[in-house]
């Protein structure tokens, strides 16, 4: 290769005419070649992050469960939520892969009034929903969570085509049910998704269930309606293995003379444990056709 030094730190090719560093031959780049290498990530990016959202349960976006916008109201919290599976890779809003979704299209996406969508942008607007360049984002913090700066922290799977299907069921005035789940996503066991002390707990007999009147208090709901609540989130219903499915379940459970009762929400809508045989032991209990069994003066 004939090449002359260009200064003492470079020298140039003179065949192509290419720059290179003198001491570890590194090739310069011109303007052109940044612009496709960037462009060749970011196409790569995007190939990995479809592989990264899809597991057995379907595709998926991530929940930072320490980070969630819980002071928000339940219904809008399951707005916000429902926004969180139609966003792509940069966290932009997309109706499909080929279209992006606008501001007037908000009513419709969130099945709302033209007045509730504005009352909604105007209460997330900036912290959560972030309008640039005519486009809508979700802010990463909350939603997704990817960065390598917080891989550390706890996480949440929320499935993409369950969830749609779920609040596309329910009436305007039921999301606040889908939003109470969200709010308690922090308490759910990773491993058995049943709402508990000690989420981290891998050891089913060591887990510390909430109670039904200690859920009543995370969600600052009124102990004495809690017939209300339960009936509320044990009718959200979606369709999942050919049949409906209810989005959560209060299962009974008797040892030694005791009574108890836990809450557990669907592995098919929310799950991020290592074992799926655990999450196909879980269905069990949430077919429509199931029978509650709780008792809500117990505590």
């Amino acid at each position: 290769m004939s090449k002359r030094f260009a200064n003492s730190g470079t020298w140039i090719d003179d065949v192509t005419g290419e720059k290179y560093h003198s001491k570890t031959g590194g090739k310069f780049y011109d303007d052109e070649d940044l612009f496709y290498a960037q462009e060749r990530r970011e196409k790569e990016k995007q190939k990995q992050y479809r592989y990264a959202q899809t597991d057995e349960l379907g595709k998926y976006i991530l929940l930072r469960v320490k980070k969630l916008p819980t002071n928000l109201d339940p219904a809008t919290l399951a707005r916000l939520t429902l926004l969180s599976t139609y966003i792509d890779y940069k966290n932009r809003l997309m109706i499909n892969k080929h279209t992006v979704m606008e501001k007037s299209d908000l009513p419709r996406i969130l099945n709302i009034s033209e007045r509730a969508a504005r009352d909604f942008v105007s209460e997330v607007k900036n912290k959560y929903l972030i309008f640039r360049d005519g486009e809508m984002f979700l802010s990463k913090e909350y939603y997704r969570g990817e960065s390598d700066k917080y891989k550390r922290d706890a996480k949440q799977k929320l499935f993409i085509q369950t969830t749609q299907d779920l609040y596309y069921k329910l009436k305007p005035r039921e999301h606040k049910y889908f939003g109470y789940v969200i709010r308690i996503v922090p308490f759910i066991n990773r491993e058995f998704n049943i709402l508990c002390h000690n989420p981290d707990e891998t050891v089913f007999d060591q887990i510390k269930p909430l109670s039904i009147g200690e859920v009543c208090d995370i969600l600052k709901y009124e102990n004495s309606h809690s017939d209300r609540l339960l009936d509320g989130l044990t009718r959200c219903i979606f369709r999942a293995d050919d049949q409906d499915q209810s989005l959560c379940a209060i299962v009974q459970s008797v040892g030694n003379g005791i009574t108890g009762y836990g809450m557990f929400v669907n592995p098919r809508i929310i799950y991020n444990g290592s074992d799926y045989d655990r999450v196909e032991l879980l269905h069990f209990y949430f077919p429509l056709r199931k029978n509650r069994c709780y008792n809500t003066k117990k505590k």
